[in-house]
């Protein structure tokens, strides 16, 4: 028996008398485990990958939330902005149409 893969040798007699050699299993227990190890790493790594990925992509929520988040608090300050001087501008038009001077109030 091979002591690495578990392989087993058999001696056959064919019909014409000539002995042969022939490993049972071929090897296909050592095969099986080593692509069963590398599978398990493939899977392990893109697990990893995902994961990773996963982090990446909550980063980036918590980042575009922040950024809403600044967006509408600027975006409310400068529409209150945008009304006070709407005002001004309706005032001034209206002394304008009057005639009166403009003391910049």
């Amino acid at each position: 028996m091979n002591s690495e893969c578990g392989t087993e040798t058999t001696t056959e007699t064919d019909d014409d008398g000539e002995r042969s050699f022939r490993p049972e299993n071929i090897e296909s227990d050592c095969l099986d485990s080593e692509d069963e190890r590398k599978r398990q790493r493939r899977l392990d790594a893109n697990r990893r990958s995902a994961q990773k990925s996963r982090y990446r992509k909550l980063v980036l929520l918590n980042e575009l939330q922040q950024s809403v988040s600044e967006m509408t608090s600027a975006h409310a300050l400068l529409s209150e902005e945008n009304g006070a001087l709407r005002d001004q501008l309706a005032i001034i038009s209206q002394l304008y149409e009057c005639g009166e001077p403009y003391s910049g109030d």
